[in-house]
């Protein structure tokens, strides 16, 4: 296995999934679509926590999520690091994907429906018509990059699906169709059961605005019925946990929710943490498998989670291309 990949130039640097993964190893597996992020300069840390200050005054003012590409935070090294990702119709949701993988975007992600932490938008609407959505693809394949539709209605689901993309995040509301579909198209679904058992958690404790909390209630307990039809209808998985909705650090709690909420064996839940992920997006011939020629990335965990799930909740090492990763206390 080799250290690290090369790069095209000093100047281009790419911090690669691995190693923005680490970031979620260290918490122990790491989650699906943190997606790859481009020329990442020397004081990334400081210029990614500036541009997330932004996103949270955003969310803060509570933005309006309806027809809208996902809000993208552009590029926080360039000087207008916020864009807003809003664009109806054909030749504007073109012009969104050009414009977002002009300035990095590895994966453009669309809101194909409505969402649960939102005040105004139903969670089950499609927002996007199939022709806006089949649009976007057809601009994304061309430009070589993939799409990821947030989607949890059932129309919303297959619109997507038919329109191309390649992964629908979190999928809450499947029908045997819908199965049938992503199937037909190789669709993944990435889950995100700790989303759905974080808001369902929230409603019930009283800590959501009543407009949210009856979302989150209504289609948080449809999320695992959902996952077992996927599962049980050879749909492809690949891990996500949809953070920060539920803390960064409980991240690692997503495959024991696979196994004990969702019905996956602990063996495959670890290959969809692990080999899902880059085979989902593109780089599984870079990372997601321990084989001569790709990257060195690992981590140790106290115990077998081959048979206790929650092992990797427990990190004990980590390696990244080749590097160990110093842990906290070592």
């Amino acid at each position: 296995m080799r250290g690290h990949l090369e790069k095209s130039s000093p100047q281009r640097r790419t911090f690669s999934i691995r190693a923005r993964l680490l970031v979620l190893a260290l918490v122990a597996i790491t989650p699906l679509v943190v997606l790859r992020v481009r020329q990442l300069e020397a004081n990334w840390a400081e210029r990614i926590a500036a541009a997330s200050e932004v996103a949270l005054d955003l969310a803060r003012q509570g933005l309006d999520r309806q027809n809208a590409v996902v809000a993208e935070v552009r590029s926080p090294w360039h000087s207008d690091h916020l864009c807003f990702g809003i664009a109806n119709g054909v030749d504007e949701v073109r012009n969104a994907v050009r414009y977002m993988v002009k300035y990095g975007a590895d994966v453009i992600k669309i809101c194909a429906t409505g969402g649960v932490l939102s005040l105004t938008d139903s969670a089950g609407v499609q927002q996007y018509s199939e022709e806006e959505m089949r649009a976007i693809v057809e601009t994304a394949t061309q430009l070589d990059r993939r799409v990821a539709a947030h989607a949890h209605g059932t129309a919303g689901i297959k619109a997507a699906v038919r329109a191309g993309v390649t992964s629908i995040e979190h999928g809450s509301i499947l029908d045997a169709e819908a199965v049938t579909l992503m199937k037909q198209h190789g669709t993944w679904l990435v889950p995100t059961l700790l989303a759905g058992f974080t808001v369902e958690s929230l409603a019930n404790a009283g800590r959501l605005p009543p407009p949210i909390a009856a979302k989150a209630l209504a289609i948080a307990p449809r999320m695992h019925n959902s996952f077992k039809l996927a599962l049980d209808g050879g749909v492809k998985i690949a891990l996500g946990t949809d953070s920060a909705v539920a803390p960064h650090t409980l991240a690692n709690h997503e495959v024991e929710l696979m196994v004990t909420k969702g019905g996956m064996t602990p063996r495959d839940a670890l290959i969809a943490a692990t080999k899902g992920g880059p085979d989902l997006i593109g780089v599984g011939n870079e990372t997601g498998t321990l084989d001569p020629g790709k990257s060195a990335d690992l981590i140790a965990v106290a115990g077998d989670p081959l048979v206790d799930p929650t092992a990797v909740q427990r990190v004990d090492y980590v390696m990244v291309e080749g590097r160990p990763i110093p842990m906290k206390g070592q």
